[in-house]
């Protein structure tokens, strides 16, 4: 063998060997657990490993449920209706008592989607950090598919929240009437209206701000631009769409009577409905408020949003 074969072959050793030695560093290396797969989830999975039907399911069953703020009221007749199934039918293994509890938290659901006319206004409302301007903005990249859509940033108490609106507008190509910081939010809404008038816009979508339910000169206001809407421009559908943070929890739905008493709210968006344990929540606002979710917020970016399935919804939670 020549010198240059014997050179030729150690080198060839030792690229394996460096080889071998990276892939044995990186095996040794923890796995990386995705911040998705990382947080907690609503789930009800756990409560069918058990062997039967006993008081202890019952009592896990009402346990995750409450501790995902579906409510005291809603669990009490989630388990009563589920007892009463069980009981009617004889069933004995809990994998198939999970079909029945599948059809009773289905039916707490109204199916329905936004109802649109030849002219809308979309009037979204919900207190300070739920999402509520991610979740116009979100809407409106769905809507401006098929609509010319225009938005109109009334929330006029955050310089923030207007800077935040025409960034995420400009970003969509949808267009924008804002106002300057603590104006009057009506006429920002009546400049909006007017707008979408001239232009033969289909749709707008009304950016306020948060209201908590101990401000009521707040809640006036929203009553103020409401019979704007109503009356100035009674040619428009006016939709008032309440915003949900799933994190919130059934302190969300005190939240969303004020708003009911206030506006009659037609619907609700939940948002951050990936990241949370609280996702009982959703199920409180069809229980208590009788009220359709028309969509859910599952992520950050602009398409992490979709309109809210409940039976994918029921299903993700049991399984």
């Amino acid at each position: 063998m020549s010198y240059m074969n014997i050179i030729i072959i150690a080198c060839a050793i030792i690229v394996v060997l460096i080889i071998l030695l990276i892939l044995m560093k990186k095996s040794k290396s923890k796995p990386k657990v995705s911040l998705t797969s990382a947080k907690s989830k609503f789930s009800l999975s756990s409560i069918f490993n058990t062997s039967s039907i006993n008081d202890e399911f019952f009592a896990s069953l009402e346990n995750i449920l409450i501790t995902a703020d579906a409510g005291v009221e809603t669990t009490k007749d989630i388990i009563s209706k589920l007892r009463e199934a069980i009981e009617k039918e004889n069933i004995k293994d809990p994998i198939e008592a999970k079909k029945y509890l599948r059809e009773i938290l289905i039916s707490k659901f109204i199916s329905k989607k936004i109802e649109l006319k030849d002219k809308n206004i979309l009037f979204i409302v919900g207190v300070n950090g739920v999402g509520k301007t991610t979740s116009i903005a979100k809407l409106a990249n769905i809507l401006k598919k098929d609509h010319k859509v225009i938005l109109a940033a009334a929330d006029t108490f955050r310089a923030a929240a207007i800077e935040q609106l025409e960034e995420l507008a400009n970003r969509l190509s949808v267009t924008i009437v804002k106002g300057q910081q603590a104006g009057d939010p009506a006429s920002v809404l009546f400049s909006a209206l007017d707008k979408a008038k001239a232009t033969d816009a289909d749709i707008v979508i009304v950016d306020t701000a948060g209201r908590f339910h101990n401000q009521e000169n707040l809640v006036r206001q929203l009553e103020k631009m409401k019979k704007i809407a109503t009356e100035r421009f009674s040619e428009f559908n006016f939709i008032p769409i309440l915003v949900l943070d799933a994190n919130v929890g059934h302190n969300g739905i005190e939240q969303a009577k004020v708003f009911t008493n206030a506006l009659n709210i037609q619907g609700a968006i939940v948002s951050k409905l990936d990241s949370t344990a609280k996702g009982g929540v959703a199920i409180s606002i069809a229980h208590y408020l009788s009220l359709p979710i028309y969509y859910g917020g599952f992520g950050e970016k602009v398409d992490d949003f979709k309109e809210f399935d409940a039976e994918s919804f029921v299903d993700s939670i049991l399984q």
